[in-house]
């Protein structure tokens, strides 16, 4: 992706163009977007030990051939961070899901007379109707293919234990037809605990709480076939990652050492993520 000096396993980023700092709307760390090498960037900030954990999940959805963003490590303005290059760098048309379902609220409000919330509306089954109200002009193929990528979402979050998949984190933009962008956002990764907390983006509705293993259980009870084996075969590239091999290939990446408690640390969150989903998948 870059090349240049490093200190501490962060580029030294200089010589760089500033197109414009962040907004809000952006992102709670998005700090500024950049131009280096003639490639736009966005730089978003972050403690060194957040970075490096962010890294690490970038790295493991790239091993199970997931379709994310490309972070660097980078030390940029005097901030530490991560940086990611646009990957809508023609400006093309796209809409957040959350800008989406406000859509399909205002819509069900007017000429349904149905009140819902942008919180309730945000699980699979509201957003699959959504997609077939908003993209109505496009083929059914499509359709069914953004529908299948946002169930695809569901699972990641699932297995990779996100704790935080928002409906701004999935963005819809239009080439020659509409697609989800890739995955970003990673810093929760590996941070959803059994029976502590509600996933972000839920199946369907419902406003007691439900915890992850039930949320588990309900999707292998009602997934069609092809589902299942999304789920199954994903989680089953998580399982043979080897956690020592890939550490020490960012180690040499980085040009860093990585200590044996880090090594362990990391090992250890990518055990305790697959053990809160691989119980109940025995059941497929």
């Amino acid at each position: 992706m870059m090349n240049g000096k490093r200190k501490n396993g962060f580029l030294q980023i200089d010589n760089y163009e500033v197109i414009r700092d962040c907004s809000m709307e952006e992102g709670q760390n998005a700090f500024d977007w950049f131009k280096w090498n003639q490639t736009e960037y966005l730089f978003k900030i972050g403690s060194p030990e957040d970075c490096f954990y962010e890294y690490f999940w970038n790295q493991i959805l790239k091993e199970i051939n997931v379709d994310t963003v490309d972070y660097e490590m980078a030390e940029h303005r005097g901030f530490f961070g991560l940086i990611s290059p646009n990957y809508n760098s023609n400006n093309l048309p796209k809409k957040s899901i959350a800008e989406l379902l406000y859509l399909y609220k205002s819509f069900l409000q007017k000429e349904k007379e149905i009140k819902k919330s942008v919180d309730e509306l945000y699980n699979l089954k509201d957003i699959k109707q959504m997609i077939d109200w908003y993209f109505q002009k496009e083929k059914n193929e499509i359709k069914e293919s953004l529908k299948d990528c946002a169930i695809f979402r569901f699972i990641i979050q699932i297995i990779c234990g996100d704790k935080d998949l928002h409906a701004r984190n999935i963005e819809i933009y239009s080439k020659d037809q509409p697609v989800l962008s890739p995955i970003f956002d990673l810093r929760e990764y590996g941070k959803m605990h059994t029976q502590q907390q509600e996933y972000r983006l839920k199946l369907n509705y419902t406003k007691e709480f439900e915890s992850p293993t039930k949320t588990i259980c309900k999707f292998i009870k009602t997934a069609s076939q092809k589902e299942k084996e999304l789920l199954q075969e994903h989680l089953e590239k998580l399982q043979q990652i080897k956690v020592k091999k890939m550490m020490a290939h960012i180690a040499e990446k980085l040009e860093i050492k990585i200590s044996p408690f880090s090594k362990m640390y990391y090992q250890y969150i990518l055990k305790r993520t697959i053990k809160n989903v691989e119980t109940y998948t025995r059941k497929i």
